[in-house]
């Protein structure tokens, strides 16, 4: 919406290239060693629907929900998003060249074989599918991914009940993302939600 346009706009000007006063800043700036790409939505994006052109991206849909969720498989989850990975790394890269990248993947929106093509774009060479699209996307060197993290603040439900579905879907949902990954990339550390504020409930905690 009209938020992730203003936060493109800070760093891009219409023609897609990095502002001056972006530049300057970010050329003054501590080298942060570390960036986060998730938050709250997060959950509702497949990263890899936020690479290549602009105007070319497609929104993102759902394709696995916790039973009671009232949506369904395949409705539209997120709008087309202009300030995405492909921004973001160009923005990391900006800022310190050899900082690690921690991509927050959403199970709602991300299949597992979509997040290897993800992880793939982020640190892949020129002789990987997606590590090329990034290349071509005009952003030459990888990135090393510190983590992979599955999914934000996924305790957050309804009532009792809705918790401990959404729990037994998060559980099942992260294990075959952290199959994937494994079998693809056998060291990659990857982080899974747990209990993370004051409406987690027991079937969070154990």
């Amino acid at each position: 919406g009209d938020n992730e346009k203003y936060v493109y706009s800070s760093f891009f000007d219409e023609n897609g290239e990095f502002k001056s006063e972006f530049v300057s800043l970010a050329n003054s700036m501590p080298k942060i060693p570390s960036f986060r790409l998730g938050g709250t939505l997060a959950n509702d994006i497949n990263m890899l629907n936020t690479v290549g052109d602009v105007n070319s991206r497609q929104p993102s849909v759902y394709v696995s929900l916790p039973s009671g969720s009232g949506k369904n498989i395949g409705d539209t989850a997120s709008n087309p998003i202009k300030m995405g990975l492909r921004e973001w790394l160009k923005v990391i890269k900006k800022i310190n060249r050899n900082a690690t990248v921690i991509p927050c993947i959403s199970p709602l929106t991300t299949t597992p074989e979509d997040t290897k093509k993800i992880i793939e774009y982020i640190s892949g060479d020129q002789s990987t599918v997606y590590g090329a699209m990034r290349i071509a996307d005009g952003i030459s060197e990888p990135s090393v991914i510190e983590y992979i993290e599955i999914a934000n603040e996924s305790d957050m439900a309804g009532s009792e009940a809705e918790m401990n579905t959404k729990a037994q879907w998060y559980t099942e949902q992260a294990q075959k993302q952290i199959d994937a990954v494994k079998q693809a990339y056998p060291q990659m550390k990857i982080m899974i939600c747990g209990p993370t504020a004051p409406w987690s409930n027991q079937y969070w905690k154990r």
